[in-house]
């Protein structure tokens, strides 16, 4: 795969992967949001990020990454992206510079 055919599902079906490939080591016991938390690496205020899913929903998400086999389902990838969806969530989770997520006419450049 180039750089250029990487678009936003593949970025997220890549993301799911990755994540549950961190889930060999053992944990204690922990609610969903905890371990969605600690799954995606979320400190202080990007824990809020996880208000984007409900209660059912990070239950399920939580199931779905740290039940091994079924991380990269669509169902997964669809969490995920309304998880990270926002740009500024996107763009903080892997480390690039603050963006906003309003649309301006400058986003033809970026490819999402």
């Amino acid at each position: 795969m180039q750089d250029a055919d990487l678009d936003r599902r593949s970025l997220l079906t890549l993301l799911g992967g990755w994540t549950a490939a961190g889930l060999a080591g053992c944990a204690g016991a922990e609610t969903p949001r905890e371990g969605l938390a600690r799954l995606f690496d979320l400190t202080g205020e990007e824990q809020a990020w996880l208000n984007a899913l409900d209660d059912a929903e990070q239950r399920e998400l939580y199931d779905l990454l740290s039940g091994g086999g079924a991380a990269a389902s669509p169902r997964a990838v669809r969490l995920v992206a309304k998880l990270l969806g926002p740009r500024s969530h996107l763009f903080a989770f892997v480390r690039y510079p603050p963006a906003r997520d309003e649309r301006s006419v400058c986003d033809g450049l970026v490819r999402e």
